[in-house]
């Protein structure tokens, strides 16, 4: 068995550190607002993963910007990574379930607007009056012979 180089298992554990981390900023937005999409694990933790990769970059980029060096070198593990991942994961669970309001919303108002499309059409053909066929209304004798 080969073993790994230790690179390869400083990014391993870096990948199950953010995935760890991620799933718990999940959970504690999920918690936050509670009933409501996504019920499922795998949306919990991409949620709780984007929301702890955007967090640390926030928090990364606005150090640099400001220029305070306590802030150089954060991670997921920090108070302060965790407080930011759990922010911005609700953030995203909120957005997410906004558009799912309005998207519901828009659906049902365009299914209302055509069921109503249709109902006026059903209605100005039926007060209409009955028109027999034209094959109906003209009678054809057979020729004599």
């Amino acid at each position: 068995m080969t073993d790994f180089t230790p690179f390869v298992q400083l990014w391993f554990n870096t990948i199950l550190i953010w995935i760890g981390f991620g799933t718990v900023a999940g959970l504690m937005a999920q918690a936050l607002l509670p009933k409501g999409k996504p019920n499922g694990l795998y949306g919990i933790l991409v949620i709780g993963i984007c929301g702890s990769c955007i967090g640390i970059f926030i928090i990364d980029t606005t150090s640099k910007y400001i220029k305070i060096d306590e802030f150089s070198n954060i991670n997921p593990i920090s108070p302060l990574g965790l407080f930011a991942a759990i922010i911005v994961s609700l953030m995203i669970l909120l957005i997410y379930r906004l558009t799912l309001i309005i998207v519901s919303l828009c659906t049902k108002e365009s299914t209302n607007n055509s069921q109503h499309k249709t109902q006026s059409i059903n209605q100005s053909q039926s007060s209409l009056p009955a028109q027999q066929p034209a094959a109906a209304q003209t009678s054809i004798t057979p020729p004599k012979v």
